[in-house]
């Protein structure tokens, strides 16, 4: 049960701290400044949720290479 109630109250506070910059725009600026701000900010997380896939096969394995070297 605590858990669950973690897990919920995590995710409650991550989903409004994701959405508190949309909040503190619309509260200053005007509905079509805010949805182009929106529309930008989608287009860059569905940007990144492509490319990050690929730099993290890329990297991790790096990463790990670099590890074992200690004076890299």
């Amino acid at each position: 049960m605590k858990f669950g109630l973690y897990f919920s109250g995590s995710k409650i506070i991550g989903a409004i701290t994701g959405s508190l910059d949309v909040l503190i725009i619309g509260k200053f600026f005007s509905q079509g400044e805010l949805g182009i701000y929106n529309i930008a900010k989608k287009l860059v997380f569905q940007v990144l949720s492509v490319i990050m896939p690929v730099i993290q096969k890329v990297i991790y394995p790096l990463f790990g290479k670099l590890q074992k070297n200690s004076q890299r």
